[in-house]
This record gives C-alpha cells, structure tokens and sequence, in this order.
C-alpha cells in the first residue's frame, strides 16, 4: 500500500544529529564540481555551544571544490555571536534557572556545554528587556490618557503636549515574589489601570543586595576592615 506524504518547510530551531544528517545527504547530494560523495566538517574552534561552522567537504581531494567552498554557521548569527546562544540564557533565565541548570540539562541530553560568556548574555537581556519596558509603558500611559480625552476628562490637547501633562488616573497596585512563603528575597510590584487594564509601571525590589552580601564575606575573612 502506498501512502502519500504532505511536507513542509521546517521551521524553528532543532537539535540534527550530523550521523543521521549525513546518511540523508548519501542518499541525495554529491559534490557539484565533480560529483562524487560529500562528508559534513566542522570547522575547528568554531563550535559553541549548540553553534559551529560546518561545510560539506568533497571526499576527492584532486577536486576544485576544495579551493572555492567555505564553511556556514549551522545557526543564524548577530554579528559574531550565534542566535541560539542567547535564546539559550534567555530560556533559562525565564524559567528562574541559571548556568548550572543548563550545564546538568545539556550533560544530560549529551549536547555541547552552554555558553561560557553566561553573565554578559545575561547582562545584555537584562538591558534590552529594560528598554523594552520602559517604551511598553510609555506607550501604556500615554494610551491612557488618549482614552481620558476620548471621554471629555481631559482638555483636548496635542499629542506632544499630552506626552507632558501630568493626568489624573486610577490604578490598582499589585505584587509577587520569586517564590512562595517568607523565604521568598525578591519580588516585583505593578501599577495597573483601571481603565486600561495595562501596566503602567514596575519596580523590582529584593531583601538581599550582592554587593553587602560580598563586603561582609570580605570581612569575614579580613579582607576588608570595617570603617568605624
């Protein structure tokens, strides 16, 4: 019986095995300078993380493949820094979890360890979803007070000078911490409008402060002497 196969261009991001991606690239690719087999190469010191460099080398060395043909990131790049690498703190990071947590899950799915500029992937995030933010709530206030002119509780004003004046709202204010209990040491509080329904501030607040936590380490060590 022969049955009939619907197939699509893939899409997202997947984790190929190069065994399985060669057997398929036997059964239907050769070399277009001399077509004989081709081989999958990884460029050496190319590879982080879930990334590298790959090229399909020609197993015939007398061919001029070898002199023209280049190796390709086996995932998009932003300038010199891999895609993937950065969904991969990002991933962790949105879940609560850090770089141990995806060292164990990447030993355990026998992958690549994870990347080793963990902090500054992280640090980067964090600026990027900061400026995020911050337009989302610009742009929150000022549809709020769009809408407070729509019903006549605000003088009709232009836009410019409504980005400036101050108006009078009502919001709800609301909480959540890391973690649930009295253990929990960081949290954020929200400002919603009443009107809106949308978020029109948000300000992180945490009981622990790294910085104090290592000067007392310091000290505790006598590396750093207290200041009467």
């Amino acid at each position: 019986m022969e049955f009939e196969y619907n197939y699509e261009k893939p899409q997202g991001r997947y984790n190929i095995s190069p065994d399985s991606f060669q057997a398929m690239l036997d059964n239907s690719a050769v070399c277009r300078g001399c077509n004989s087999p081709s081989k999958i190469m990884e460029r050496s010191g190319t590879r982080q993380g879930l990334a590298a460099r790959w090229i399909f080398k020609c197993i015939s060395f007398s061919c001029n493949s070898h002199n023209y043909r280049s190796s390709l990131p086996i995932s998009e790049k932003a300038g010199k820094i891999y895609d993937v690498k950065r969904v991969v703190v990002l991933a962790f990071r949105a879940i609560g979890k850090g770089r141990i947590a995806a060292q164990k899950f990447f030993s355990i799915m026998s992958l690549h360890p994870p990347v080793h500029l963990w902090h500054q992937h992280t640090r980067l995030i964090e600026n990027k979803t900061k400026d995020l933010a911050e337009r989302n709530f610009r742009d929150a206030v000022f549809e709020l007070k769009m809408f407070k002119g729509n019903v006549g509780l605000v003088p009709n004003y232009s836009d410019e000078e409504l980005q400036e004046k101050v108006v009078d709202v009502a919001a709800s204010f609301d909480c959540s911490w890391s973690s649930r209990g009295w253990s929990a040491r960081n949290g954020v509080v929200a400002v919603i409008s009443e009107d809106t329904g949308k978020v029109l501030d948000a300000v992180y607040i945490t009981h622990s402060c790294r910085k104090c936590t290592d000067i007392e380490d310091k000290r505790s060590k006598d590396v750093l002497h207290s200041i009467l």
